[in-house]
């Protein structure tokens, strides 16, 4: 039962690692050096899958079976691979081997009991947290004037590579730098903003009451990526706890909220970094702040699509249409699922996570996830890939057993007071 037990959690971590090995993972990269490093990568990519599929198979003690909700979603799920490979009207692209291991993940997902789901997304935080470390303290060390030697490591996208960006590569860390932007820390990722919007998503499943330590790293890494992403969804999440624990502490939180902003845009830091921050704020506009998602030529090639009409409109115009148009380059919004999926992919594609949420069961414990996990989509569209589901996923999962977990260790601590 032990040696079952110790292969087990080999296996699902070795699946928790594996959903990080994507295009926004730097080992991953072409321009990575090490090449045996990066084929070690992408082999895991694939046997974190396969390997964890084959325990299923072989476990006599796994007894779960798939509920006939999880076959709805596994049906949306493909249908929106149809969608997204097939009906563009610009692009279509055959099934790759990548997206067939999407597939029989999120088979594998729901074939997985509650508490292996809710294991996966514990070892996907804390293997994050521990990434994204060491670019905290090079970061740290680069702004007290200490600097360490780095080599120089080129994007794979050729849009950061003619605006001049690039990483400076340390062991285990990256702190990505451009001619017109401050340096930040990326930890081994593309861009901050995978490190803040990644960071806000753990922390509004209330990890804190699972650790404190893993939270306050979190909360740690998500501060100095000075990343906007990360403060919004983090505004969103305190705002909808406190809605939800009642009027008094919503209006005091509230109160708190404003006070806090007034305080912060009129006060001088004398700090390049929160005054890029300042700099995003804009009372006068709808939303308070300044959205630099996108581009003049991004958004003028929008309207143009929305004012043509059609079946591009209605269907996309397909996968990567949005990357392989050159006056949307560089550009992040919801507006691309509707350009490259059009309405019905979009819808299909909200419909995934909703069914997901649904088969979970909304509960109040897991509606400020459910919120801050869905606005991340305003900015980061791509949410429709093995990491961000998985994490949707098991997170869920997490948040379904920790009540039940917090309660357990409560009621522990009062029996040996």
């Amino acid at each position: 039962m032990m040696r079952r037990l110790s292969v087990e959690r080999i296996v699902l971590a070795i699946f928790s690692f594996s959903v990080f090995c994507n295009s926004y993972f730097m080992l991953m990269w072409s321009t990575y050096n090490n090449r045996i490093i990066s084929l070690l990568a992408q082999v895991i990519a694939y046997a974190g899958t396969f390997l964890l599929l084959a325990f299923i198979i072989v476990s006599s003690t796994n007894k779960s079976k798939v509920h006939k909700s999880s076959l709805l979603i596994f049906a949306l799920v493909i249908l929106l691979e149809f969608h997204m490979n097939v009906f563009g009207a610009e692009n279509t692209f055959p099934f790759t081997l990548a997206e067939f291991r999407f597939i029989v993940s999120i088979l594998i997902l729901f074939l997985l009991s509650n508490e292996q789901r809710k294991t996966i997304f514990q070892y996907i935080v804390k293997l994050f947290a521990i990434m994204v470390l060491p670019s905290v303290v090079y970061f740290l060390l680069n702004s007290v004037g200490v600097h360490l030697p780095y080599s120089v490591l080129n994007s794979e996208q050729s849009s950061k590579i003619l605006s001049g960006t690039y990483y400076q590569h340390y062991p285990f860390g990256l702190i990505v730098s451009s001619p017109w932007t401050m340096s930040r820390l990326c930890g081994l990722f593309d861009e901050p903003g995978v490190v803040g919007t990644l960071s806000a998503i753990f922390i509004s499943t209330n990890y804190d009451k699972i650790s404190k330590k893993w939270t306050l790293l979190l909360l740690i890494e998500g501060i100095l990526s000075f990343s906007m992403a990360f403060y919004l969804l983090m505004l969103i999440y305190i705002i909808v706890r406190a809605f939800l624990h009642g009027a008094i502490r919503f209006t005091v939180t509230l109160s708190a909220l404003v006070i806090m902003f007034l305080i912060f845009i009129n006060t001088d830091f004398n700090n390049d970094y929160i005054s890029s921050i300042q700099a995003r704020i804009d009372v006068t506009s709808t939303y308070l702040f300044i959205d630099n998602r996108t581009s003049d030529s991004f958004d003028q090639e929008f309207s143009n699509f929305v004012e043509k009409g059609g079946y591009p409109l209605y269907m996309g115009n397909g996968k990567g249409s949005v990357s392989s148009n050159a006056d949307m380059l560089s550009s992040f919004s919801y507006k691309c699922l509707l350009y490259d999926y059009g309405i019905i992919g979009s819808i299909l594609y909200l419909l995934v996570f909703f069914v997901t949420a649904f088969y979970f069961k909304i509960k109040r414990r897991n509606i400020p996830f459910l919120l801050v996990f869905l606005a991340s989509i305003y900015q980061r569209p791509y949410v429709f890939n093995l990491q961000y589901y998985t994490i949707f996923v098991t997170a869920l999962s997490f948040l379904e057993n920790e009540m039940t977990d917090f309660g357990v260790k409560m009621k522990r601590m009062q029996n040996n007071e």
